[in-house]
Parts: C-alpha cells; sequence; structure tokens
C-alpha cells in the first residue's frame, strides 16, 4: 500500500488561525459566563422567548420535515458511523496525525456537551416537536455539527486558499443544524449558538495544537545537527 504523506492538519504559524482560535475562545467563555450569571441569564432568556415566539408564528410543514431530516443526520446514531467511517478512511491512508484530531476532537466534543448539560441542567423549551430527555445547554447537534464538519475540513483539506470556501460551507451546515434545533422547539437559540461555538472552538483548538506538535517534531535535535 502507498502511504499518503499526512500533511500538518492545520499551520500554527498562521497568525489568522491563531487569531481564530482566540476569538473562538473567547466566545465560548462568553456563552458559559452569561448563562452562569442569573442577572445576564435572565436577559439571554427575553432574546430566547422572543426567538421561540417567531418561530412558533413561522412554523410551516416543509420546514419541519425539512428540520427533522437534520435532526436524524445529527443524532447519536448519525454521527457515529460518520465517525467511524471517517476514522477508517484516515487509518487506511495511514494518516496518523489526521486520525488522531478527528477522534480526540469528535471524543471532546461530546465529553464537553455531556458535561455542560449537567452543570447548567437548563430547562428545555415548551411543547418541543421532537422528544429529548437531556437538558437544554448546550444543542449536542450544534455542538457535534459544527466540531465534525470543521475538523473534516482540517483534517482533509490541506492548508491554503483552497480550505476557506470548505470551512465557510462547514460553518454554513452547521448553522442550519442550529437553526433547526430552535425550529423544532428542541433547544433555545443561544443552546444552539453556544454549542456551534464551543465545536467550532473543539475543532481548532486540537488542530491547532496538533499542528505545534507535528511541526515540534519535525525540528532537527541537537544530535542530528
Amino acid at each position: 500500500m502507498t502511504e499518503v504523506a499526512p500533511h500538518p492538519p492545520l499551520d500554527c504559524d498562521t497568525p489568522r488561525a491563531r487569531g481564530w482560535t482566540v476569538i473562538l475562545w473567547l466566545l465560548t467563555l462568553a456563552w458559559l459566563i452569561l448563562l452562569a450569571v442569573p442577572i445576564l441569564a435572565d436577559g439571554v432568556q427575553r432574546v430566547d422567548d422572543l426567538a421561540h415566539d417567531l418561530v412558533v408564528a413561522a412554523e410551516q410543514d416543509v420546514l419541519v420535515a425539512a428540520a427533522h431530516l437534520l435532526d436524524v443526520l445529527g443524532g447519536t446514531i448519525a454521527s457515529g458511523v460518520l465517525v467511524v467511517i471517517v476514522a477508517g478512511v484516515l487509518a487506511w491512508q495511514r494518516r496518523w496525525p489526521g486520525l488522531a484530531v478527528w477522534l480526540i476532537v469528535t471524543a471532546l466534543a461530546e465529553g464537553l456537551n455531556a458535561l455542560i448539560k449537567d452543570v447548567y441542567e437548563r430547562a428545555r423549551p415548551p411543547a418541543g416537536l421532537v422528544e429529548e430527555h437531556t437538558y437544554s445547554f448546550m444543542s449536542g447537534h450544534s455542538l457535534t455539527a459544527a466540531a465534525m464538519a470543521i475538523a473534516l475540513v482540517l483534517v482533509f483539506v490541506p492548508a491554503g486558499p483552497q480550505r476557506r470556501p470548505w470551512l465557510a460551507l462547514a460553518v454554513a451546515y452547521a448553522l442550519l443544524m442550529a437553526a433547526s434545533r430552535v425550529y423544532l422547539r428542541a433547544h433555545w437559540l443561544t443552546d444552539t449558538l453556544a454549542g456551534a461555538t464551543v465545536g467550532a472552538t473543539c475543532a481548532v483548538s486540537v488542530a491547532l495544537v496538533a499542528s505545534w506538535w507535528h511541526a515540534r517534531a519535525q525540528e532537527p535535535t541537537l544530535s542530528d545537527a
């Protein structure tokens, strides 16, 4: 088998990449603080109530059906199948750094989703169109969609201008998934926006660390000099 030369998942020397990582971390912290401080959370809830009322008023059967389709695509079974398939492809191609990034991102996203839900214990919106049994904050579908979509791009598309349209497509998919969760009344608006932010933060941060580690591993040691 011909070994495929692995490329760094994310160029750690790119100021743009480091800048986006910092921005995403700041946004993640902002969401966590907004829902943790009661006086701020009250203001957030008023925005969420308004968004919920608008969604209920704009309900249409065709959009509900599309949202249900996204519910299945972003669910545990479909996501688990995708994780296995992508991991298999990366292993077959012997892209070990990419495989490590993919598995760590997906595991981290799943772990953070469960942890944050248990910490915040936020109730879901009333009259949901899908049956849910966990807490509302934050949206696991939105978190997983952002984490996996962005990780796929970082792992398979080399750094450079050709990556940007794919990243834009990944972000658009994550936002579409977020909108579908609000439309199904499975989550408040801020649950989904926070979930997408945290998912993106997971993907970019893990890829950044992996790229830094890869760059260090390629540096000549004193014994090689």
